[in-house]
């Protein structure tokens, strides 16, 4: 037998035997590759099966396909951005995979300058994403950083953009934004090292070689994350050193001769900020202790206050709305806050004070503020709900109108009428769950016989988008209930949402889901096993451990990219990301946390039970979280499992965390997924 098979990974922890019996599923090539033959033939076997369930489904497979694609306007362009005297706007064409990169000096793009055409890029590349684009202060040099493998370590190149040309300057192993300085000598980025972290922020002059760029800025704990932007005023690059209990933020002011890093305000625990710039001050979002849904205040950025403490408070704190983000513009601040869940919308003008809300009329929906050009205030509003595709406006403050610049098209038609769009609270623990429901109004049944697909995430503070999804409204064509779940972990309700989602609470996410599920049944909206579940990344984690309390409630689980083995992973400190997600999920090497991770893990958990139809996803250049966490899960579900529902798992071999580049790949991915569906709902 093969030594690696044998290897049971005995890891002693607080005085406990953790053992792994399937830990040589992890290949030590990874990630460079997988090296050893029979992790090979396991992924292959893996996909073959499902394969062969997909081939008896083609036929479905192809519909769907052709129905999500009929629902995509393929020749497409962006609403413009005007930068001086451009107009900057991407667009697609019909069965090409990736958008073209153009540029006008009018609007309707009579004149148009075609900067990057990524299909022509990612030629010869099975995966091709692009990370940051960034115009330098004169419209002549293009700076772009793409990734070609999935791993998310990117390569920056440089366009002349009349020449069109390729400049010798390439800059391998960056991330995020790349940031022209006011000269266009060079440019600020973060680096990727070995290990994924990005702690460093580099200049690169133009002409010389990467390995003689100049540090600016080095982060020494290995638990935060470096990422760089420009003020809106363009004055400042901001470094902000971000961990998932604080930040802080350096700021450089890119006018001086010698500009050097000057830090805001220092880190401390559970302190969130976020800088901006407009001419003359600095706005701080911020929170605190006892605010911890966060306000505005405001200095000089000339005689800078380093005591942030007595900052002008500009927008006082609100206990009931939580400010998820601002933004800037010359004349105007633009606030987006959530009350219960439901965005508000608020613009304020500098000079005079007064503030006026922008209002939409559904019951679930997104849309936030934004600013495309600083000095012309083009204030643009983003709206969008499962039943109504995504709308863009401009914002004219002075006479506090709206005008529609782009509808998202459906060309095969779309009438969101015959559609609703309902928000529900289910009660927990003096707690109130929301819950977004999406169905076809004709296929609605009163007598809980519907199926019903819910969706749920509650990590790191993201809160769970109930914007158009292409795929809903197939799953509501099939007479489905589509519902979101917006559970404690995601910062719908607020900053403290969060809180009650993490840590020594993260228990907390799987009970409002579980109560979530029986709330719906309650209601009769659906019954036990008609719920299918379904969840990425984090959000797979909370389907696997759900799936372990109440299998006989689901019918199916689908889970992507899942994070199933929480446990193993938090121990292990050589994998990319480990130390970062400390202040995630706690450090199991701690006793208190290491019981308290040990007893909701997924892959820890699996019980000798029934368990319900599984379909899951993966890929082998995911450095989130490792091909081999799902693929140990399921190997150990079929072992202890007293049922033969399908298990099902696709590990995709060109890939990482967000799945496929290609946009006709990643739409077959859907038509795979929703043929699985329309099978196990159709018995």
């Amino acid at each position: 037998m093969n030594q690696d098979l044998q290897d049971v990974h005995p890891t002693e922890i607080n005085n406990i035997k953790v053992q792994d019996k399937y830990f040589w599923m992890r290949d030590k090539s990874w990630p460079k590759k997988i090296s050893n033959p029979q992790i090979s033939e396991l992924i292959e076997k893996e996909n073959k099966n499902f394969e062969h369930f997909i081939k008896q489904l083609s036929n479905v497979k192809e519909n769907f396909y052709k129905e999500i694609k009929s629902r995509i306007k393929l020749t497409d362009k962006s609403v413009y951005i005007k930068k001086d005297n451009y107009y900057y706007y991407s667009r697609t064409e019909e069965e090409k995979n990736y958008p073209i990169y153009c540029r006008s000096k009018d609007k309707e793009g009579v004149f148009e300058e075609i900067l990057l055409d990524i299909n022509k890029i990612s030629e010869n590349h099975s995966f091709c994403n692009i990370g940051n684009i960034s115009v330098s202060n004169d419209h002549k040099l293009l700076i772009y950083s793409v990734d070609f493998t999935g791993d998310e370590k990117y390569e920056a190149f440089i366009l002349d953009i009349e020449k069109q040309t390729i400049l010798n300057d390439k800059v391998s192993n960056v991330i995020g934004n790349l940031v022209w300085d006011q000269n266009i000598q060079g440019f600020f980025y973060t680096a990727v090292e070995k290990n994924w972290k990005h702690l460093k922020v580099f200049y690169h002059e133009l002409g010389t070689q990467s390995k003689n760029d100049k540090l600016i800025f080095q982060e020494k704990n290995d638990l935060y994350f470096v990422n760089i932007s420009k003020s809106s005023d363009k004055n400042f690059l901001l470094i902000n050193v971000a961990g998932h209990e604080n930040n802080e933020i350096f700021f450089i002011d890119l006018r001086a001769a010698n500009p050097i890093p000057t830090l805001i305000k220092k880190r401390s625990s559970n302190i969130f900020y976020d800088l901006d710039s407009c001419i003359d001050f600095f706005y701080m979002k911020i929170n605190h202790k006892n605010s911890k849904n966060f306000y505005i205040v405001k200095s000089s950025n000339k005689n800078y206050d380093y005591n942030v403490d007595s900052w002008e408070i500009f927008i006082p704190y609100y206990k009931n709305k939580h400010l998820v983000s601002f933004d800037i513009s010359k004349d105007y601040l633009l606030l987006n806050y959530k009350y219960k869940s439901t965005p508000l919308i608020y613009i304020q003008d500098f000079n005079t004070g007064e503030k006026k809300q922008i209002h939409f009329e559904e019951e679930s929906f997104e849309a936030s503020a934004y600013s495309t050009n600083f000095f012309e205030n083009d204030i643009r509003i983003q709206f969008s709900s499962l039943k109504s595709p995504e709308k863009i406006f401009s914002y004219d403050y002075k006479n506090h109108n709206l005008s529609l610049l782009k509808v998202k098209e459906i060309p095969s038609g779309f009438n969101s009428n015959e559609y609703e769009v309902k928000k529900i609270f289910t009660k927990i623990d003096n707690n109130e769950i929301p819950v977004t429901i999406f169905y076809k109004k004709s296929l609605l049944k009163d007598d809980g016989s519907n199926y019903l697909y819910l969706n749920g995430y509650g990590a790191y503070g993201i809160s769970n988008s109930c914007s158009f999804r292409n795929s809903a409204i197939s799953i509501a064509n099939m007479g489905i209930i589509y519902c979101i779940a917006h559970i404690r972990g995601g910062s719908e309700m607020g900053y403290q949402w969060y809180l009650d989602g993490k840590f020594l609470n993260k228990k907390n996410s799987f009970k409002d889901f579980i109560a979530v599920t029986e709330d719906l049944i309650r209601l009769k909206y659906s019954k036990i096993n008609k719920i299918l579940i379904s969840g990425g990344s984090a959000g797979g984690m909370l389907i696997g451990n759900v799936i372990n309390q109440k299998p006989n409630y689901y019918k199916a689980a689908i889970l992507h990219v899942p994070f199933v083995d929480v446990l193993n992973t938090m121990l292990d400190e050589t994998l990319p990301l480990t130390t970062n997600e400390f202040k995630e999920w706690g450090n199991p090497k701690e006793k208190e946390y290491f019981h308290y991770i040990k007893s909701y893990c997924p892959y820890q958990n699996i019980k000798n039970q029934d368990y319900p139809h599984i379909y899951a996803t993966t890929g082998v250049s995911d450095i989130r979280v490792g091909y081999w966490e799902v693929l140990k899960w399921l190997n150990k579900i079929k072992e202890k499992r007293s049922n033969n529902n399908l298990l099902l798992l696709k590990t995709n071999m060109d890939s990482g965390h967000g799945g496929q580049s290609k946009r006709f790949e990643y739409l077959k991915d859907i038509a795979e997924e929703l043929s699985f569906i329309k099978k196990i709902t159709e018995n």
